[in-house]
């Protein structure tokens, strides 16, 4: 159970959603408001083999 510790509780707002190549080595993690359902942040990693740490996140953005 969760201690009172005088700070207001966190009530998350964003949704999370990671999705990785089949080969394992793009990630690519969206992140939506819970409330629309709206993408907020998104942005890929890569690495060179499916063992490897992932490397610095990129953001990405939409192009219309």
């Amino acid at each position: 159970m969760a201690k009172n510790d005088g700070e207001p509780t966190m009530i998350p707002t964003w949704g999370y959603v990671a999705l990785r190549s089949k080969d394992k080595k793009t990630m690519v993690q969206v992140f939506t408001d819970l409330s629309t359902g709206l993408i907020k942040y998104t942005q890929v990693c890569q690495r060179a083999e499916s063992w490897h740490l992932w490397g610095p996140p990129t953001e990405v953005e939409r192009v219309d």
